[in-house]
């Protein structure tokens, strides 16, 4: 009983450790995010409308996008409330997107289609499968039943997978073999669950498994948040950019002419 607690209570300790260190690389792209938000907002409402009035004055030919940034500019300009009305289709929107994201099936779903995003879900429910699986061996549960067990870990696909894998198992396939032929394991943790099929150190060598999976999670955490981040700037920079230069075009135009 007392290595099935010690086991568990690390295995809730890193849990926490991975869950701070997402919430960590979360904060700085999702406050980009509102910020990027509201700036959008603020030149599609008021920046742009107030701005139309003048290109509309000058007479002259405008490029087709920035014909239609001054067309939207114009219809804003004479329904006011056309601005109020989008800030409260995001604001509805980014509700919607909260209240989804409460649910686990949803943020699974959610998570599950966004690149690269997918791949450190999908690891972080191996590690869970494989942290699990050791605590339920270490008490003595046979390997099959604990595996069992750990299926409401994964994802629909690998619950699949797992299941195969399962079946393999009980048609006398080793675990090694059977947990890589249906995509449940890497080399290296093949070839760890085959030494613990040797050694019998079953629970020993699916906790190591975890360990190593939990370096990896830690790992490819640390490469997505640095990839998001400039992602986002480079997405917003080329949206706000682009609408100051769309603005900005008619009047680079009229002062070319002028002189």
């Amino acid at each position: 009983m007392s290595t099935g607690l010690s086991r568990y209570a690390r295995h809730q300790q890193s849990l926490r450790a991975v869950r701070d260190r997402v919430v960590g690389a979360c904060v700085y792209p999702l406050l980009l995010l509102a910020v990027g938000s509201v700036v959008v907002m603020l030149l599609l409402g008021v920046v742009v409308p107030r701005f139309s009035r003048l290109i509309d004055g000058s007479g002259r030919e405008l490029p087709l996008l920035s014909k239609w940034l001054m067309a939207w500019g114009q219809f804003a300009d004479a329904h006011p409330a056309a601005p109020l009305l989008m800030l409260g289709a995001f604001a509805t929107l980014a509700m919607l997107l909260v209240s989804q994201w409460r649910s686990p099936d949803a943020r699974r779903k959610w998570l599950a289609r966004i690149p690269g995003v997918a791949g450190v879900v999908r690891e972080f429910q191996h590690l869970q499968m494989y942290r699990t699986t050791a605590i339920l061996t270490s008490r003595g549960i046979p390997i099959h039943r604990a595996l069992v067990f750990s299926m409401d870990l994964l994802g629909p696909a690998d619950r699949e997978r797992l299941q195969a894998g399962l079946l393999r198992m009980q048609q006398g396939v080793a675990i090694s073999a059977a947990l890589s032929g249906c995509g449940l394991s890497d080399v290296i943790a093949t070839s760890m669950l085959g030494v613990a099929e040797r050694s019998g150190a079953l629970a020993e060598m699916l906790d190591r498994i975890a360990d190593f999976y939990e370096r990896s999670l830690q790992r490819n955490i640390d490469i997505v948040s640095r990839l998001i981040e400039p992602l986002l700037m480079i997405v917003f920079g080329f949206v706000i950019g682009g609408i100051v230069v769309l603005m900005y075009l008619p009047i680079f135009d009229l002062a070319s002419s002028v002189s």
